[in-house]
């Protein structure tokens, strides 16, 4: 929503009650002619931080967080930033303040998730601590690959390590080696797929998971797979973020199952799959089961 000069007419919006679907619709509006800076702008953002006092302990009851634990402030600017890209939805939306409060919890539930991925000083961790990678080369006509001979692989002594992680990520781990999966591919997966995450712009977290070249080029995991892990890790997008993350129930819960989250049974044999090939073709057991 872009801004204007200021305009000292409120417009359409004194018509209707600022508690309705209608005045928040015309409020959107005008906002987009005149810009927050407006009269209706101002009233916009005074409705939005009202809603997100309102909004902010009904967030941490639904990721399982204590209250108060979500500030009011920062819900604020995730109601703005989602209006920013989405106000045309909101606007067609049946009842619209409903959908941005959907909107807004889906994304604060993003940041629920990042809690229980790993402590802080792993998410805020140097770059230059990172694995090494190798710059993708071109040769012949086979496409860009990578150069895997300078690339650390799970098994090697440098694997990722798991010590810094949450006790959640850590469930999530022994979760998918009890269902048979490779115990040092995983945690070297889903080391590298919370550091892509982390690193992610909001909405942007699945997109570019899967397509990290890591994961893709030297693990071999499949879209499918990395849209699965993601799921695990921070829901779906388009879902209820804080009822499909399995990381987030495991946050809330230390012995919860897959059963309990909704599409996280059918998620972890999709993301199984690379384990059975590997095997099929490796004609072996996994590591974890040696």
């Amino acid at each position: 929503m872009r801004q204007t000069a200021a305009s000292g007419s409120s417009k359409a919006t004194d018509s209707f009650d600022i508690n309705s679907d209608a005045w928040l619709r015309t409020a959107i509006r005008e906002t987009q002619e005149d810009g927050w800076d407006s009269m209706t702008g101002r009233r916009l953002l005074h409705a939005l931080r009202e809603r997100c006092r309102i909004w902010a302990p009904a967030v941490d009851r639904h990721c399982g967080q204590d209250v108060p634990t979500t500030d009011a402030a920062e819900l604020l600017s995730t109601a703005w930033l989602v209006l920013d890209r989405s106000a045309d939805k909101v606007v067609d939306a049946e009842h619209s303040w409903a959908y941005l409060w959907r909107a807004v919890r889906n994304d604060a539930a993003v940041q629920c998730t990042s809690t229980a991925v790993v402590s802080e000083s792993i998410v805020r961790r140097s770059p230059s601590d990172a694995r090494t990678m190798a710059t993708p080369v071109r040769v012949g006509n086979a496409g860009w690959i990578l150069d895997r001979s300078v690339t650390t692989v799970y098994g090697s002594a440098e694997a990722a390590p798991t010590s810094g992680w949450s006790p959640a990520l850590q469930g999530l781990l022994q979760l998918i080696v009890h269902r048979g999966g490779d115990q040092d591919f995983w945690a070297d997966a889903i080391d590298q797929a919370v550091n892509t995450l982390a690193s992610s712009r909001r909405s942007y977290e699945e997109h570019s998971l899967r397509r990290d070249p890591y994961l893709r080029g030297i693990l071999g995991l499949s879209p499918d797979q990395l849209s699965a892990l993601s799921a695990l890790l921070i829901g779906t997008r388009r879902g209820d973020r804080a009822r499909q993350s399995l990381l987030l129930a495991l946050h809330r819960n230390p012995a919860a199952v897959e059963a309990e989250v909704p599409g996280a049974d059918r998620r972890m044999t999709t993301l199984l799959e690379v384990d059975l090939a590997r095997r099929g073709r490796a004609g072996t057991p996994s590591m974890s089961a040696a």
